[in-house]
């Protein structure tokens, strides 16, 4: 069966060919798109009257909107066409049931038993309209009258059917005509949809540059990140960020997070769509709509501390919009399939990060943000002074808690970067934790890295061998730290 989309596209281009557009309506019909579906079959009401069934689809399609008046006028007037037509007087007094004008309808009946008296239900129907039984609507009767029995379940199909509308099975390929056929028109071609350029809609286009947008993103930040990671703590200069912590300690997380999210997200906007019964974009667009929903996910998990309780947000924002344009004009449906897929997507990375970092740090990932926002937005995060003091000298450190069990344990790193106010002087350096020696260097000037443990005090002596001089440093990371000079 040939894509929708093509269609669509292809009636836009060919108006005037009548017998695609004719296809076109009977496949958006099927697929429950019934306003799609009418606009086609007017236009081919109009300019192609001499179609039998297309009266049929279209007051069928009047009836599925709710408009029970315009279905039952459009049989009225086709039987003045076509008086001898059963299908249409059974499918008229169907409609004039279900529209709870019973007298109307028992005359109907009763005109197609006067006609064809071996009627299969003509009788069963007027039984049901007698006095004292309560009319049967018939879920199903809006669907255009028959002209073939389905060799599964025996119910009537109307003679453009490719399926049972009862129960789907595949039904005869032979179809006779009611009327004269159409000028010749163009053969129509479905091209196949992953590499059709014609298949490259605003929409599908547009997903591919967010796609291409956020991919460039993501993939410098796991460049930095993983550069960072690689870099020997002793080299590592500038501001201590949470930030940082977040990128290098989350690094394996959002690459499971990427590869999850990439095979599933466009798997559930099929599924969605799927399941929402409303005609399929081609596969083409499916990938690109799908992939974007992924990588743009994946992108907004780089933001800035401050900004990530807004990632939510601004991600079912961009989806939804995107969402909603590729099945335009159907809002409400369109809406649905968006919320699902942002539903999935979201789903899918909490789940990712309780898999991989556990359920500690989703319970902690708000003080995380918190205590993030407020330390990185610090004029020179992470890096604290050491009060000056002369040679020899003592400094006494001691570091708390950020609030947050994970983020203690991956943002444990500390520089100490200390010298002395005269470049040729070099001094002792050692570092002690209680009174175990963990760190010694005879330089100046020096970084020393060590990963601090929460309430055990720290020693840094400096010694300067009796040269007179003044010692001066920073201590960097994300920890909150309490500094006092030996002896105070």
């Amino acid at each position: 069966m040939s894509n929708v989309h093509d269609l669509q596209r292809y009636v836009k281009r060919h108006p005037d060919d009548r017998a695609q557009r004719w296809r076109l309506a009977k496949k958006l019909y099927m697929a429950g798109d019934f306003e799609d579906a009418l606009s086609h079959l007017r236009v081919l009401r109009k300019h192609w009257p001499t179609k039998l069934n297309i009266a049929r689809y279209l007051a069928a399609t009047y009836y599925r909107l709710g408009n029970n008046t315009e279905a039952i006028r459009e049989l009225e007037h086709s039987l003045e066409s076509w008086p001898d037509e059963v299908p249409i007087r059974q499918q008229l007094a169907r409609a004039l049931e279900a529209a709870g004008q019973h007298a109307a309808a028992t005359r109907a009946w009763q005109e197609i038993l006067t006609r064809h008296p071996k009627h299969p239900f003509a009788r069963e129907a007027l039984e049901n309209l007698s006095p004292g039984k309560s009319a049967k609507a018939d879920a199903h009767v809006p669907v255009p009258a028959a002209g073939r029995a389905c060799p599964s379940c025996g119910a009537e199909n109307g003679d453009e059917f490719e399926r049972c509308w009862q129960c789907h099975a595949t039904l005869a390929s032979d179809e006779h005509s009611y009327s004269a056929e159409p000028p010749k028109s163009e053969p129509f071609k479905a091209t196949p949809t992953l590499i059709d350029l014609q298949d490259h809609t605003p929409v599908t286009i547009s997903a591919i540059l967010i796609s291409l947008i956020a991919v460039a993103i993501s993939g410098y930040c796991f460049y930095e990140a993983w550069t960072v990671q690689h870099t020997p703590p002793a080299e590592i200069s500038g501001q201590a960020k949470v930030y940082t912590v977040l990128a290098t300690g989350l690094f394996s997380m959002r690459l499971v997070m990427a590869v999850v999210l990439a095979v599933c997200c466009p798997i559930a906007l099929w599924v969605a769509s799927f399941a929402m019964r409303i005609p399929m974009p081609s596969l083409g667009t499916i990938i690109a709509v799908g992939f974007a929903s992924a990588s743009v996910l994946v992108a907004l998990t780089w933001l800035p501390v401050p900004f990530l309780m807004f990632a939510p947000l601004i991600y079912v924002a961009i989806i939804v919009a995107l969402i909603v344009w590729l099945f335009s004009p159907r809002f409400v449906r369109g809406s649905v399939i968006a919320g699902v897929q942002c539903a999935v997507a979201l789903g899918l990375c909490a789940s990712t990060a309780y898999q991989v970092e556990g359920k500690a740090f989703l319970q902690e990932l708000p003080t995380i943000i918190e205590y993030g926002s407020d330390h990185d937005g610090q004029t020179v995060p992470g890096r604290l002074e050491l009060p000056p003091s002369k040679l020899p000298t003592e400094y006494v450190l001691q570091f708390a808690t950020t609030g947050s069990q994970w983020l203690n344990e991956h943002g444990a790193l500390v520089r100490i970067e200390v010298g002395t106010d005269r470049p040729e002087q070099r001094m002792d350096i050692e570092l002690f934790e209680y009174e175990e020696s963990l760190e010694f260097y005879y330089a100046d000037p020096v970084t020393v890295p060590f990963n601090a443990q929460l309430g055990r005090p720290y020693r840094l002596v400096l010694d300067g061998k009796e040269i007179p001089s003044n010692a001066s440093g920073t201590i960097a990371g994300i920890l909150p730290v309490e500094i006092h000079i030996g002896g105070e």
